[in-house]
């Protein structure tokens, strides 16, 4: 890997280079893209809440909002499972194509 290259972009450029289906590789790294941006959102989410929660107290007026912020995290960690299932079924798929092509067992 040269010196004044990122990790992450030098195995992307790998990964690109010696794939064989590229449609699988671009859907791949807009998921895990996608997954990442979800997990960013997490402290944000956290931060509402607690801020919420210390500038108001829990109150009958705000009680429903701060269920919402909590509710909208609960679904924050269902879109990041199913965003992360997606990805290794296609890491899966990429990998049998691979064992077809190559008979080779990883």
């Amino acid at each position: 890997m040269p010196k004044n290259q990122e990790a992450i972009i030098y195995l992307a450029k790998r990964v690109w280079k010696h794939s064989e289906n590229k449609g699988k590789v671009i859907t791949y790294l807009i998921l895990f893209s996608l997954s990442n941006l979800v997990l960013l959102m997490y402290p944000l989410l956290i931060a509402k809440i607690v801020n919420t929660i210390q500038l108001e107290g829990v109150t009958q007026g705000n009680l429903v909002g701060i269920l919402l912020w909590i509710t909208a995290y609960l679904f924050l960690d269902i879109i990041f499972g199913e965003l992360m299932d997606l990805q290794e079924l296609l890491k899966l798929s990429m990998r049998l194509e691979l064992k077809l092509i190559t008979n080779y067992i990883f």
